[in-house]
């Protein structure tokens, strides 16, 4: 009798847990075979609040930090499958600047995963490198066209150093944005041939 009580006992155990288990871990997407879970989400989240001191209180902004998670996955495989690499002591030391940067800030390191957020710095910087790698050849600056912008600010100081300053800094900046034009181009055609599959998911 006292074997059997017990044999319940131990039963009821395993559904509850169970079933408090099943409600955390939730398959909330798959990209390509590559599940994105609930845990995950939750960690994006956590990240995300420590990080911006902003509460994530609705659906709305927990499905966008999801498209960003399935982003990130899209990103990820696109890398490895061109086996993409980066300079790891650079990676470290940007990440190293960017935790005391962090701390200035009264940021608690403490109280975030930071081995994720040195996955997403380096995953970011393999993108780019890989987007880099494919535009190189189209991201070069018609500089006639720049002298004639230079040439149109009438503010500008007649001195040629100034010249110089302006014109490097007009010149960054249209590359800076003819590279996110490239780099979101290159996103949408990958993630056109990516299998996405979102799944309902509970509103925790």
């Amino acid at each position: 009798m006292r074997n059997s009580i017990l044999l319940i006992i131990f039963f009821l155990a395993f559904i509850i847990n169970y079933g408090i288990a099943k409600n955390e871990y939730q398959i909330l997407a798959i990209v390509n075979n590559q599940a994105i879970t609930s845990i995950d989400l939750q960690n994006e989240i956590k990240i995300y609040e420590i990080l911006n001191n902003q509460k994530i209180t609705n659906l709305a902004e927990r499905e966008k930090i999801l498209t960003n998670l399935i982003n990130d996955e899209i990103k990820k495989q696109e890398v490895e499958k061109h086996k993409i690499e980066t300079n790891q002591s650079f990676v470290k030391n940007y990440f190293n600047n960017y935790l005391k940067q962090l701390n200035q800030n009264n940021i608690k390191l403490n109280s975030f995963n930071k081995e994720l957020v040195y996955e997403k710095i380096k995953l970011s910087m393999k993108w780019k490198i890989l987007v880099k790698k494919n535009y190189q050849n189209k991201l070069n600056i018609n500089t006639v066209e720049i002298d004639k912008i230079i040439e149109d600010k009438k503010s500008l100081n007649s001195e040629d150093s100034d010249k110089n300053l302006l014109k490097n800094k007009i010149i960054n900046n249209e590359i800076e944005k003819k590279f996110e034009s490239y780099e979101k181009f290159h996103f949408n055609i990958v993630k056109k041939k990516s299998l996405i599959k979102i799944f309902e998911w509970k509103k925790q």
